[in-house]
């Protein structure tokens, strides 16, 4: 009976575990950030997380992460996979990234500035922190 009784407690605690986000590719840094705090709460290993990462993925994203499995992207290497994955949907350039955020300028309203910014920052594989924050702070350079 115990026994029983930590295997539904087991159950229970597995299901609270659960992620219901889903990615179409057109958030994909963001998604994977995100991937990257919650496998761990499942107490996955990293080598499972980009046979993982299937269950989540839909539309383009997910046929390619099926292209990516047919072809032999070994998905036990969690960055290759995440490599492969911002290489094919976070598509700006570093440039245009750069340029973009020169654009957003301040109008007064932190979380309007904040939030444009990080709608900027999130369609690329990111920057190094530092260059992120000059940026953000409207150093150029």
């Amino acid at each position: 009976m115990i026994d029983a009784l930590k295997q539904m407690a087991d159950g229970i605690k597995s299901f609270q575990r659960r992620i219901t986000s889903s990615e179409d590719g057109s958030n994909m840094q963001a998604f994977l950030d995100l991937m990257e705090q919650e496998f761990p709460k499942q107490e996955l290993l990293e080598m499972q997380w980009g046979y993982e990462l299937r269950k989540y993925l839909t539309g383009k994203a997910l046929v390619h992460w099926l292209y990516m499995r047919r072809t032999g992207t070994p998905l036990a290497d969690w960055p290759l996979v995440r490599q492969h994955l911002c290489a094919r949907f976070c598509t700006m350039s570093r440039d245009m990234m750069i340029e973009r955020m020169a654009w957003n300028v301040w109008r007064g309203d932190h979380i309007d500035y904040s939030s444009r910014f990080a709608d900027i920052a999130t369609q690329r594989e990111t920057l190094p922190s530092d260059e992120l924050l000059g940026h953000y702070l409207g150093e150029t350079g």
